[in-house]
């Protein structure tokens, strides 16, 4: 039987950049700590490296519609930023209380992949929200994909991602992104890539086996990256990716690649 979130996870982190969450998004957040009974940490995270490009004075932003190039106001862009820090902790102490949640909020400054690194490890969940960016080109992954064997590219509508490594995590990393997928209403994608390659048939048997997996949407990596991972999503659609925090993704520089590349809620999953 799959061991529950509920027993062994106690503390939820979630880091993201000055952009702040939406609505949504921290109503979810809170109503899964609330379900799975832990703590909730937020943390935004203001880069220095953006602070400073933007005091920069021939910084310059694009409009997304007009594509047009502007003047960066620093003084503008730091109201801006203090009123989305402003607004997001509101959100989250009034959706804390309301659930009568143990949570806290933290602004940290510095680089991301420092403060990720921190909070990783003393966190049992921590979920990251990524930079926004711009997708690359899938059409070269796609066809490197086709020749993997059991690779099925499905057409799904913005599917959960578990990403199965090894029988290790596999209970509790499956339990966590079954009970999200069950409270988003989302389906559920699988993702296995063994860390041994000589198990690869024994983990794929066990996926098979597990009620809560759709052989529909069970894929195969030999070798996962941050770049691959961040590839897999986006050929899927995924809106959120479920992982173990393994040595692979919590390294300074795992966890800068999953900051910078995934362009979904990424969690690691302890």
């Amino acid at each position: 039987m799959a061991q529950t979130p509920e027993k062994s996870l106690q503390r939820l982190a979630i880091a993201f950049g000055d952009q702040g969450l939406s609505k949504e998004m921290i109503a979810l957040l809170l109503g899964m700590a609330a379900e799975m009974g832990t703590s909730l940490r937020a943390m935004l995270i203001e880069d220095d490296d953006l602070k400073r490009f933007a005091a920069l004075p021939f910084a310059q932003e694009i409009c997304r519609v007009s594509l047009a190039p502007k003047t960066i106001d620093a003084d503008a862009f730091s109201r801006l930023n203090q009123r989305r820090i402003r607004g997001t902790e509101s959100a989250f102490a009034q959706g804390a209380r309301q659930r009568g949640l143990e949570w806290s909020y933290e602004h940290k400054q510095g680089r991301p992949e420092t403060v990720l690194e921190q909070a990783v490890q003393s966190s049992d969940i921590l979920a990251i929200m990524p930079l926004p960016r711009t997708l690359p080109q899938r059409e070269d992954f796609r066809h490197a994909m086709a020749a993997a064997p059991g690779i099925q590219i499905a057409e799904t509508i913005k599917p959960i991602l578990a990403v199965v490594q090894d029988r290790d995590h596999a209970e509790r990393i499956l339990a966590f992104a079954t009970q999200l997928s069950n409270r988003t209403r989302q389906p559920l994608s699988v993702l296995a890539a063994p860390s041994d390659p000589n198990a690869s048939d024994e983990l794929l048997d066990w996926l098979r086996a597990q009620p809560s997996v759709n052989a529909r949407r069970l894929y195969l990596s030999k070798k996962l990256t941050p770049k691959s991972l961040s590839q897999m999503a986006q050929m899927i659609g995924a809106s959120s990716v479920a992982i173990g925090a393994t040595d692979t993704f919590t390294s300074p520089s795992a966890l800068k690649a999953l900051n910078y590349e995934m362009d979904c809620l990424t969690f690691l999953v302890h």
